[in-house]
């Protein structure tokens, strides 16, 4: 589709707006449907200036959880491995960043508003300050009934972790807000935006997005212009990790990644598309947002040490063999995804872009430092090291072996080089994918509007006044004949599933046994020794020692793989409990066997309608898995050597069931919560369904008997109404046709 075509495109659809606000004045249909179309084209034309100009910048996005490994990703592949990009204060408070290319390097900083920060920030700060208290005074009283004694901080923060996986909205503000308070610098001294000259990036970037940076809590969002040749012609937005809690911030988020021609999605190695790495695609990520992706692995050389293998084997091997069983895997889940959601075209795009790619930002880091002669870092010494320790072939000082192992270079050439020259081809076809998808879009929309007016048309048509209203008081009827039984199916699949999440519970407390494994292995070690004497020669000798150990290594992997278990068992057994289209299938049954006991005259689609509506409002709370860093962090805490001797072995084995069954317990924990949520949500809902439906009953009556007030006149704007959404239909099918034609 060419550009002038799309251009047609939104002059025909402005033009049927136009339209559309007249019928919406003369109240044919109810305002949503109007209000949608409206709201879809005014998005529609915010985008297309960007999408649709050929001599615009390329567009491509970094996507990925918090601690995917982001800022390191970005700093290897356009920082050629500088630190450039701070870290942020904490994950939950990074900024967006949008980075392009500038013969001057500068900042432009976008803050929050005084309004953004008291409506949006304060008010859910003060939220999570409400609720954290709740928590770890409830654990306070539950330990005295316990006759347990623990000192106030170790519930305070078992209160805090709780908060941090259950209300990640509301955690995120009150670290903005605590980081605030921090400093001197208030929200209502900062402008709008402000240019910062960048003498030295790293530096001068710590002020504004720096873990202790005075600005930080306040920036919404930056621009950065950075003088290298590799951003001529494109623009990379570096995005905040799942879930941004600030309203007005995740909208900037969405409005850059709908415009991308590219997206990165990361998700760390060893963790593979994990069910939070689904949510932040399923949840998150607008559909527009995926033209072109790359799956990327980042922290390969992680997933590496967690390899299964019992002796030491090749470099190349575990390479090969860790790679395969990861890609195998992410195909088996997004298949899976797939199957599970066939409307949702997200996972479809995600899963075009298998295989993933896997990198290793500090093996190029290392890299690059070796060919400088700069020292290593203790990171880069560390994972050097223990590759040395689990593998053959590791050439460690090599820094062409490690660059190539790290494929940050063959990742940029490839992907980079591309969107280069194919830089017309690919914004032709970013353009013609987003018309495309825009198009079916509205078409969908006047065909709702068609089928509600031929509805509307046929009872002004056909029935009277009276009989218009003796339905509204055989609804009403009917409806509180059933009010007890809607009341009781609601309670009833609220207790069916609370016991069924109880049954979830109790599998993921048995699979504990199954990762409890820890190996013991033997290293041999040679240790030679003299003894020197005056009187004759020295004497030399050489003794072996076998010493036993344990890798910490091991126990990291055991509890991913145990999460990743407990993530499985809990999603699949949460489709089986939570049966959405039962308990549609059953309010339905109740409200057509209610209408029929009444002997109420009535069409099916009268209330089908109303309880469809009702009913799509039945949302189930989603469940959110516990976040494995904070279980990992415990063992890597205690034990930062990466190896265990002797006595230790006994307590790394120890550290691994108390996480192990901390992890159960809090998974448990959670499951008990989500099943009185969903009681609670459903009781109510029980109350409050008649009410609801009978609502939405009384106002299409009430808009039916307005044009039965003069039916003649009423038909005859019904049938030119619809004769003008027929002609609508035609004219964006005829644009369709033509650009697809010219495709």
């Amino acid at each position: 589709m060419k550009q002038d075509d799309f251009q047609d495109l939104l002059a025909k659809l402005t033009e049927i707006e136009a339209s559309l606000s007249q019928d919406e004045q003369d109240h044919l249909l109810p305002e949503l449907y109007f209000q949608k179309f409206q709201q879809e084209l005014a998005k529609v034309k915010e985008h297309a200036e960007d999408i649709l100009t050929r001599e615009r910048t390329l567009k491509i996005g970094i996507i990925g959880q918090v601690k995917a490994g982001k800022s390191s990703f970005l700093n290897a592949l356009v920082f050629d491995g500088e630190d450039i990009l701070p870290q942020a204060a904490t994950p939950m408070t990074a900024a967006l960043t949008k980075i392009v290319y500038g013969e001057k390097a500068q900042a432009e900083v976008f803050f929050y508003t005084p309004q953004d920060w008291e409506n949006g920030i304060e008010r859910l700060s003060d939220r999570y300050q409400r609720l954290y208290e709740e928590k770890w005074r409830g654990r306070r009283r539950q330990q005295r009934l316990a006759s347990l004694v623990q000192p106030d901080f170790v519930l305070q923060r078992a209160a805090a972790r709780e908060m941090e996986q259950e209300y990640p909205n509301e955690t995120a503000a009150h670290q903005l807000v605590e980081m605030s308070q921090k400093g001197e610098v208030t929200v209502e001294d900062l402008p709008p935006s402000k240019t910062v000259p960048l003498d030295d990036v790293q530096q001068d970037l710590k002020a504004y997005v720096g873990a202790d940076g005075a600005y930080t809590p306040f920036v919404k969002y930056l621009v950065l212009q950075i003088d290298n040749p590799l951003l001529k012609g494109l623009e990379i937005v570096d995005t905040p990790g799942l879930g941004d809690p600030i309203l007005s911030r995740s909208q900037k988020t969405n409005d850059f990644l709908i415009q991308c021609d590219l997206v990165f999605l990361l998700s760390v190695t060893s963790q593979f598309l994990n069910r939070d790495d689904l949510a932040l695609l399923q949840s998150t990520l607008p559909a527009e947002a995926i033209q072109d992706a790359v799956l990327v692995g980042t922290k390969f050389d992680q997933a590496l040490l967690e390899d299964p293998s019992r002796t030491r084997i090749s470099l190349k091997e575990a390479v090969l063999s860790t790679s395969k069983k990861i890609a195998q895997s992410a195909r088996r889940t997004l298949e899976r995804e797939c199957e599970l959601a066939p409307q949702n075209k997200v996972m479809a795009k995600v899963r075009g872009s298998l295989p993933p790619q896997f990198t290793s930002s500090i093996l190029y880091r290392a890299a690059r430092e070796i060919e400088q002669g700069k020292a290593l870092g203790d990171g880069e010494v560390h994972i050097l090291s223990q590759l040395d320790r689990r593998f053959s072939g590791v050439e460690s000082n090599n820094p062409k072996f490690l660059m190539g192992l790290a494929n940050i270079s063959r990742l940029k050439k490839k992907e980079f080089d591309k969107v280069h020259a194919e830089k017309e081809a690919v914004i032709a076809e970013r353009s013609r994918a987003f018309a495309k998808e825009k198009r079916h879009s509205f078409l969908q929309q006047l065909d709702d509007m068609q089928l509600e007016a031929e509805k509307c048309l046929h009872t002004i048509q056909t029935e009277d006044m009276d009989e218009l209203k003796k339905k509204m008081a055989d609804s009403q009827n009917a409806m509180r004949s059933m009010h007890k039984q809607i009341r009781t199916a609601f309670e009833k699949c609220g207790l069916d599933t609370a016991r069924q999440l109880v049954a979830i519970k109790n599998n993921v407390n048995q699979l504990v046994e199954e990762f409890q494994d820890l190996a013991i292995k033997t290293d041999t070690r040679v240790h030679h020794y003299t003894e020197t004497h005056w009187f004759k020669k020295d004497e030399h000798w050489t003794e072996t020692e076998d010493v036993k150990f344990a890798e910490v290594s091991e126990v990291i992997g055991n509890i991913n793989a145990f999460i990743t278990r407990a993530e499985t068992n809990v999603s699949q057994n949460l489709q089986l409990a939570i049966d959405m289209d039962k308990i549609r299938d059953e309010i339905k049954r109740i409200v057509i066997q209610a209408f029929l006991k009444s002997n109420a005259e009535f069409d099916e689609d009268d209330i089908a309608g109303p309880v469809e509506l009702v009913l799509d409002q039945v949302t189930m709370p989603k469940f959110q898995i516990v976040k494995r860093d904070a279980y990992t962090d415990m063992i890597a805490r205690q034990f930062q050597s990466g190896v265990v001797e002797g006595q230790n072995i006994h307590q790394l084995a120890m550290a691994q069931a108390r996480v192990l069954g901390q992890i159960a317990s809090d998974i448990a924990d959670r499951l008990e919560q989500q099943a009185k949520e969903i009681q609670a949500m459903l009781s109510e809902r029980g109350l409050t369904f008649n009410d609801d439906v009978k609502a939405q009953i009384e106002a299409r009556v009430q808009l039916l008997e307005r044009h039965m007030q003069d039916r003649e006149q009423s038909a005859a704007a019904f049938t030119a109404f619809l004769k003008r959404l027929e002609g609508y239909k035609e004219v964006l099918r005829a644009v369709v046709e033509a650009g697809d034609e010219r495709a």
